[in-house]
Order: structure tokens, then sequence, then C-alpha cells
């Protein structure tokens, strides 16, 4: 008998467990409000300081208190949505554990340059953000569904 722990990816079945919902909020609340920060610390974006909600405590910029949840749900969002289509869509990397762990850290990184990085409103900005996605996507993906994920994601 087998005694290796067996995945969704290997039984072709979904299993979303409260385990991977939390875990999924968990890292979208982190990673989301980390890049949020970056940006409004580097004035990419703010929040008026006299708007309807509270702030995030112990931070030296004004961040709502809703975007931890904001982003935390769009992830729980993103997870299961991959995880229920599993069966009719498998990224080329889906069973690379090393990716899995690095694409929070990858997306954070794109996050918060997007506030380091000046090139202006569209033009050259606009460029090299659409070159680092389309290459991470390139990399990781190559499917046309994953493609169609990424762009409706995009617009969300």
């Amino acid at each position: 008998m087998n005694s290796a722990r067996t995945t969704y990816l290997d039984t072709g079945k979904p299993k979303i467990s409260l385990r991977f919902v939390l875990l999924s909020f968990v890292i979208g609340m982190a990673v989301g409000t980390t890049g949020d920060f970056v940006h409004v610390l580097t004035k990419t974006t703010g929040y008026p300081a006299d708007g309807p909600f509270p702030f995030l405590p112990f931070l030296p910029v004004n961040l709502p208190i809703w975007v931890p949840i904001e982003f935390g749900l769009a992830v729980v969002l993103m997870a299961v949505n991959h995880k229920l289509l599993s069966h009719v869509y498998s990224p080329r990397l889906a069973g690379n554990r090393q990716l899995a762990t690095a694409a929070p850290v990858l997306f954070l990184l794109i996050y918060a340059l997007t506030g380091f990085i000046k090139a202006g409103t569209g033009g050259w900005q606009d460029v090299w953000i659409a070159s680092v996605t389309i290459l991470l996507w390139w990399i990781a993906d190559r499917t046309a569904l994953g493609a169609l994920f990424a762009i409706i994601i995009g617009i969300c």
C-alpha cells in the first residue's frame, strides 16, 4: 500500500477543505495587504483620511480595515475556482510545489514593483507589467484557459 499523500491532482477529484480555504484566505490577506501597503507608501494609490471605514492600526499609512478581507476573499475565490476546474484545467507546472510556493512571492514582488517603478500612467508602465505577467504565464501555464483566468482576474 502506498503511504504517500494523495492530492486532488492525483485523484482528479477536487477536495476543498476548510484548511485549504483558510490557508488561501491568510495568504491572500498577507500578500495583498502588503502589496497595497507598498502602493500607499509609494503614493501610487491612497485612501481618503475621512473615509467611512476605520484604518488598520499600527501602520505608518492609512489602509482601510477592509483591505485584508478583500484580498483574502479574492484569493479564496481564485483558489477554489482553480480546484473546481482542475479536471479540465491543468497548467503546465500544476504539480510543481516550488512554483506553488513561489507564486505568492512573485505576485508580491510584481505588485510592489508597480509601486516603486514609476514609468508613468500607461505607456512603459503598462508595457513592463504586461511583459512580466505574460512571461510568468508562459513559464507556468501556457493554456488558453489560464490566459482567460488571468484576464478575468485582472478585470475583477
